[in-house]
């Protein structure tokens, strides 16, 4: 029969890893998005040094950038919401 000292020593590692797991997994909950795209004039040519703006529709935040050489843009760890983008 097991003692309860043999018990304990072989669940206390088994119960940190659980609780190691939960912990991360709920560290894991908060969570962020990136939005991206690429500006294009009229005739679909990109556009660089175009002004780009995410801004919350809710808290009325705004993120300004400029697109680069190739009219991309990208807006990194959005909080979950709504937005407009100009």
């Amino acid at each position: 029969m097991m003692s309860i000292s043999r018990l304990v020593q072989g669940v206390s590692p088994v119960f940190f890893l659980a609780c190691l797991l939960v912990s991360t997994a709920a560290h894991g909950q908060v969570s962020t998005a990136s939005v991206n795209g690429t500006v294009r004039d009229s005739t679909g040519a990109v556009v660089p040094g175009a002004n780009v703006l995410l801004r919350g529709v809710e808290t009325g935040v705004e993120r300004p950038t400029i697109t680069n050489e190739v009219g991309n843009y990208l807006f990194l760890n959005i909080l979950p919401g709504a937005y407009t983008l100009e």
